[in-house]
């Protein structure tokens, strides 16, 4: 779309994409109130995003151009197709194929929307979200407290009491959140009001620190350094400094988290990595029996019939709803094939297309460091290729942000367009 004055179907396309980000970011506290919280939501909310999705289409007038469409990257598409062949074996058809539409409608709504705005409108849109997001948490904090702050756990999670959650639903949820709102603050923010920076960030920062979510913590630490080597290097240097601080970082903060006390335990001990290992274990034994095609799609938690868990797990473990990583959830229900389309479309394409599409650029920071935070918080919590979950969202918005910054490198680009607004009215003005 041009530079020039913003059209009535722009202005849609705003409004309708900014409506998706605040869904998924609504989507922990109504799904617990909705269904508990290891429930898939309510229908009402999931036809909201079908019409947000058609809204989508109908703002970008595909009649004029239909190039307009054709943006999702290719990886994503066949990851989504295995994905769907994998429903012909899913244990749960219909709850599948339910899951599998969110997750595309999702992805397809990200993409179009991303690559049909200019990325300062991205940017600036996904900060007011966030923003909005940290100040409502603050307020169920302080006005809500049986709200905002875990009051009462089960003898499992009883550490949680106190930890700050927000209208998150969860602390771990807030802490990601948070992570997230003070790397969007930080990189190619530039032209934002030097006061506003530091006020969110301060904020978002002390919110992380009382959630007491640590993988978030570490993980943020991690991603402010990759943007900053984003930043300040160029060229190969650039490549090999960013690949070597991920795997460094990724393995501390692993060892760190679930490993704290070497001395104390030991790696076969189920209660070890905050109760971990027993989840992955009975994981681990589904797996080996399903190697290649898994669960189907979406059919290993939270489905109707006899969950796979229950034959593989007793106790605590046999109640969850996750696997506390994306990356295991992704094996045992789409199989090998399907954990490595995915990993290529969602970590190796993206990170190449930052190396080659924009390795002469200082732009590109905030997506990066974005989609790094996701990469690693997906160890420990589980949220890669997952419907509206707000990491799997916000890594979306990321890659898209990537693809679009990369076509727009092959364009001239308007003086002044680098990093944010000083002005939310610019966000409507761009």
């Amino acid at each position: 779309m041009g530079y020039g004055e913003m059209s009535k179907w722009q202005y849609s396309l705003i409004f309708a994409f900014g409506a998706v980000l605040t869904l998924a970011m609504l989507g922990p506290l109504m799904t617990f109130w909705s269904s508990g919280p290891s429930g898939d939501g309510t229908p009402a909310r999931q036809a909201l995003y079908v019409l947000l999705f058609l809204v989508i289409i109908v703002a970008v007038r595909p009649q004029r151009d239909l190039s307009r469409l054709r943006v999702i990257p290719i990886p994503i598409l066949v990851a989504l197709a295995w994905c769907g062949i994998s429903l012909v074996w899913a244990l749960d058809p219909g709850v599948a194929f339910r899951r599998l539409v969110l997750t595309t409608l999702i992805i397809a709504s990200v993409f179009t929307a991303v690559a049909n705005m200019r990325v300062e409108q991205t940017t600036n849109l996904m900060r007011i979200i966030l923003a909005g997001t940290l100040v409502a948490s603050y307020i169920a904090v302080f006005a809500y407290p049986a709200l905002g702050v875990h009051q009462s756990n089960t003898a499992e999670d009883s550490k949680l009491v106190g930890d700050w959650a927000g209208i998150l639903g969860h602390k771990n949820i807030a802490g990601s959140v948070c992570a997230v709102t003070i790397l969007m603050f930080t990189f190619d923010a530039q032209k934002l009001r030097p006061l506003v920076r530091i006020a969110v960030i301060a904020a978002a920062a002390y919110f992380l620190f009382r959630s007491q979510s640590k993988t978030s913590m570490g993980m943020l630490g991690g991603a402010l350094i990759i943007g900053f080597l984003f930043q300040v290097l160029t060229g190969r240097l650039r490549i090999i400094a960013i690949l070597i601080v991920s795997v460094v970082v990724i393995a501390s903060v692993l060892i760190v988290y679930l490993y704290p006390h070497p001395l104390e335990a030991k790696f076969d001990d189920p209660e070890a990595f905050t109760g971990r290992v027993a989840i992955w274990q009975a994981m681990w034994k589904f797996f080996t029996s399903h190697p290649w095609t898994g669960a189907g799609f979406g059919s290993f938690w939270n489905i109707s019939g006899n969950n796979p868990i229950y034959s593989y797990a007793a106790g605590w473990v046999a109640t969850i709803g996750a696997g506390h990583s994306g990356y295991m959830d992704l094996l045992v229900t789409i199989g090998i094939p399907g954990l490595v389309l995915v990993v290529f479309a969602m970590i190796i394409y993206p990170f190449m297309r930052v190396f080659t599409a924009l390795g002469t650029s200082s732009e590109g920071a905030w997506p990066l460091s974005v989609l790094f935070f996701g990469i690693g918080h997906n160890f420990t919590e589980s949220s890669l290729f997952d419907r509206d979950v707000i990491i799997n969202v916000v890594m979306l918005v990321s890659i898209a942000a990537i693809e679009r910054m990369a076509t727009r490198m092959k364009t001239p680009r308007r003086a002044g367009a680098r990093g944010g607004s000083n002005d939310l009215r610019e966000l409507l003005r761009a």
